[in-house]
């Protein structure tokens, strides 16, 4: 049945209790959204990244004048480096971004190109 439907109330509260998903293959899905300087990294990261054009990539942007600039950064790295700022996880970053923007670099979203309103 495709479309929106509405919620029950069972089937919120059996969602909202973190109870009912203490088990392998759910428990990760409560995951702090902080930074945690133990356990983020890049190698994580990146296999976040994988399948995406992110992956294992320098970025590169076109600045103002439109002049094409080559850093000598990952994207990964700029993620970490921009969780640590920010206090927030860089796994939740990377994930965000990849189901925000998809995997494509040409995403109008990045692309420099779209005009404001």
């Amino acid at each position: 049945m495709p479309g929106w439907v509405d919620a029950s109330r069972a089937a919120v509260e059996y969602c909202m209790d973190p109870r009912n998903f203490l088990y392998k293959e759910r428990i990760f899905q409560f995951e702090t959204l902080s930074y945690d300087q133990k356990s983020n990294n890049l190698d994580a990261i990146e296999k976040i990244l994988y399948g995406t054009e992110f992956y294992n990539r320098i970025v590169e942007y076109k600045n103002s004048l439109g002049v094409n600039i080559i850093t000598d950064k990952k994207y990964s790295e700029l993620m970490l480096v921009s969780a640590i700022e920010s206090r927030v996880s860089s796994y939740h970053l990377a994930s965000r971004i990849k189901q925000e923007v998809g995997p494509f670099l040409s995403h109008l979203s990045i692309s420099g190109t779209v005009t404001r309103l």
